[in-house]
């Protein structure tokens, strides 16, 4: 699946039923704006509620995160950082008061 993306596409992977439930944006560097990544953020919950998992993730949590990511990404001159992986188990930093704080 990797192979036949384009350097332009976004899209998510759902590996909710794996030992650690998570969701993963491929190219998530892509989408910057912060109304567009509350515009995914939207179609994932949606997608949870209409086929329920284990995954839980707080939106906040997974905004946050993503912001983080981008900004390694951008900060990155080997370009390392283009996807972001929301784990169950990662969401309890990304949860963090004073990360949420240096994030904003």
């Amino acid at each position: 699946m990797k192979n036949d993306m384009e350097k332009s596409d976004m899209f998510i992977v759902d590996e909710r039923f794996s030992l650690d439930p998570n969701m993963k944006i491929y190219n998530s560097y892509l989408v910057t704006r912060l109304d567009d990544i509350e515009e995914v953020l939207d179609v994932m919950e949606a997608y949870e509620e209409t086929y329920p998992s284990s995954f839980e993730r707080s939106r906040e949590s997974m905004k946050m995160e993503w912001v983080f990511y981008n900004l390694l990404y951008f900060c990155d001159s080997r370009k390392l950082i283009r996807s972001v992986n929301f784990s169950n188990l990662d969401g309890i930093v990304y949860d963090s008061p004073v990360l949420k704080k240096i994030l904003k």
